[in-house]
């Protein structure tokens, strides 16, 4: 199923690769990706000398940039790319939960995922949220599935925590916000190896980032990992809090501000212009808390809704036709099923036994993105927690027997 829907969407977007580029940041990981192939450094820039970049992280670049190594620049082999690694993911999901689970277990999680519109989708687009999520899942299962070498088990997740903040940077805390999954986990071991285990990790992350900090340390003066995060709370998480407030568009308002910025920060580095963003948008912010958990309440639920923003212009469909409304029930439905088994399984896997461990984990990292995004969440920002849900999700059709440990799985 999985390799039938993504042949069906490859081949609509093949004729026409365009449709798998979003802006702005498609364009801008393809220009660091052509650059770090052609030998010009982590940079942007079109022509010399090439300043380097402080705003994205390095993973997805470096990987389009070895892919372009063996096929030149080419917008149908990144989307080629995200594809197949997309299919990885859903692959991983439904082996690891066959393996430890059986095969109907599997079966559902790797359905789930499969039929998953918003996964779909973004494992088309050239963007960094296919090789998170893949990641992400990667870091849950290796957590999640135990052994007897668990501080070589903390040590390898710790390390993809790390390579997926250098994905995408809304990554950078999750190690250290997995601390109540270590309390919350009621399996066998006692708390000094739970601590250890969480201490490994940490310390494993860290090193990870650190290396990608060092080197904004040394080029930048900043010893950061990335100026997106002050990008974000100025032009979205501000910028959304001050068009609640005059009452109009919140594009209006940083397209003002985006002018306002250029002329203001002109002659500036990349670091003061970072520096200003956070101390801008901070202060707007702390002044109307209200307006802003009033606008993220609004951004969540469409964060938790289907999928508007890109499937149809990478279908080439009109949202109001009668195609378009039929992909958005088809979406409603799929949804609806979805999260109801993520209900049922989580429930099931509450009562007790080996799946609780599994549970803490994923429900820790679901409640880290809904505390850490903002007021510009929508789909996007859900499709890297679809493969950690969908392993939730197939415990519905496990029996509760087999999750509470009184039954062996089948082979």
């Amino acid at each position: 199923m999985a390799v039938a829907l993504h042949l069906a969407v490859t081949a609509s977007v093949w004729a026409d690769p365009a449709r798998g580029l979003t802006s702005p940041d498609s364009a801008e990981y393809l220009t660091i990706a052509n650059n770090l192939a052609a030998g010009h450094g982590f940079s942007q820039s079109s022509a010399p000398p090439y300043a380097p970049d402080l705003r994205r992280t390095p993973v997805y670049p470096g990987i389009l940039a070895a892919l372009f190594h063996i096929t030149g620049s080419s917008v149908r082999a990144a989307i080629a790319l995200n594809t197949c690694l997309g299919l990885l993911t859903i692959a991983l999901v439904s082996t690891w939960m066959a393996r430890h689970w059986g095969t109907r277990a599997g079966a559902a999680a790797g359905w789930l995922l499969a039929t998953d519109p918003a996964s779909l989708t973004y494992h088309h687009l050239v963007l960094s949220e296919t090789t998170f999520a893949l990641l992400l899942v990667s870091a849950v299962v290796l957590l999640a599935g135990g052994g007897r070498t668990r501080w070589l088990i903390a040590a390898a997740a710790g390390a993809t925590l790390g390579i997926s903040a250098l994905c995408r940077p809304i990554g950078l805390y999750l190690a250290l916000a997995l601390l109540p999954a270590f309390g919350l986990d009621r399996g066998r071991r006692p708390w000094p190896q739970r601590i250890r285990s969480y201490v490994i990790l940490n310390l494993v992350c860290a090193t990870v980032l650190g290396v990608w900090v060092l080197r904004n340390a040394a080029v930048f003066g900043a010893p950061v990992l990335t100026s997106q995060g002050s990008v974000n709370l100025y032009f979205h998480r501000a910028a959304y809090v001050e068009a609640a407030i005059e009452g109009t568009e919140v594009d209006v308002v940083r397209e003002r501000w985006t002018r306002e910025m250029d002329a203001r920060g002109a002659g500036w580095t990349d670091a003061d212009r970072a520096a200003w963003l956070s101390t801008n948008g901070r202060a707007i912010v702390a002044a109307h808390p209200f307006i802003y958990a009033r606008v993220y309440a609004v951004a969540l639920a469409k964060m938790f809704a289907p999928e508007r923003d890109e499937v149809f212009s990478l279908l080439g469909v009109p949202p109001a036709s009668g195609l378009g409304r039929a992909i958005l029930g088809i979406t409603w439905v799929q949804l609806a099923c979805f999260y109801g088994c993520v209900v049922l399984g989580a429930a099931r896997m509450f009562r007790g036994g080996p799946a609780q461990g599994l549970l803490a984990i994923a429900a820790t990292v679901v409640a880290y993105f809904v505390v850490i995004s903002g007021p510009e969440v929508y789909a996007r920002f859900r499709m890297p927690l679809m493969p950690v849900l969908a392993l939730v999700g197939a415990f519905a059709f496990v029996p509760v027997v087999r999750i509470r440990g009184l039954v062996p799985a089948e082979s």
